[in-house]
């Protein structure tokens, strides 16, 4: 059970741990996660020796609300509507200053970090790129496979002194799906090219065993202590 719920904008965010916290960490969650969030929350706690705040931002619609732009169905049937923006929105102007008020917060004064595991973690890299106010990203088991995402990323630079944590399971790679099966070569390019950009002070990519349903909560885990470390 959540510590507590709040609804910002019609979205509903899971507070954890101290909001006081100089740490806060954004995290976006789908329904198929709601057990998991807990369980990351908990590990982390037992990890790490940082005081932190956990914010479990909810999204309904997964592949719409979290892709960055439009993109056809790479698996299944559903593409991606890419309504990402939208909720980017939400996150700069209605959930930052929701906070601010709601916890008396001074966003400025925090150190902001965004994660998230599969399409959640390609968004939190989006955000991280776009927005510019959050000193670290972890993209875990991230969907670097994204349509157009390798494009971006070298047409966009990310601030100054960023951290960002990367992973992978090393079988991720290894699927008959074309599309999803650059996911490797994509997430080697991103560190190759993140390691020569002068504005980042760390970043690492770390291979995990399994495919890309193995350990979810263990890998965002490690990806959130490896920020708050």
């Amino acid at each position: 059970m959540c510590e507590r719920r709040i609804v910002i904008g019609g979205r509903g965010c899971q507070v954890y741990g101290d909001e006081t916290a100089k740490n806060v960490i954004f995290w976006f969650t789908g329904e198929h996660e709601k057990d998991t969030i807990e369980e990351v929350y908990q590990q982390l706690k037992e990890t790490t020796q940082v005081s932190f705040c956990l914010i479990a931002c909810e999204i309904e619609d997964w592949n719409a609300q979290l892709s960055p732009w439009s993109a056809p169905a790479v698996y299944g049937k559903e593409g991606f509507a890419g309504e990402g923006a939208e909720t980017l929105e939400w996150l700069e102007k209605e959930c930052l200053p929701g906070l601010e008020n709601i916890y008396q917060m001074k966003l400025e004064e925090k150190r902001l970090l965004i994660g998230g595991y599969s399409l959640s973690g390609l968004f939190a890299m989006w955000a991280f790129y776009e927005l510019g106010i959050f000193t670290g990203a972890a993209a875990c088991s991230a969907s670097f496979w994204f349509p157009g995402w390798m494009e971006y990323t070298k047409q966009h630079m990310v601030r100054k002194k960023s951290r960002i944590y990367l992973s992978l399971g090393i079988k991720e790679e290894k699927t008959r799906n074309p599309v999803m099966a650059t996911v490797g070569e994509a997430a080697r390019g991103m560190y190759q090219q993140l390691s020569e950009d002068m504005n980042v002070e760390k970043v690492t990519l770390e291979w995990n065993l399994g495919n890309h349903f193995t350990q979810p909560a263990e890998r965002t885990m490690k990806g959130f202590a490896w920020l708050l470390s």
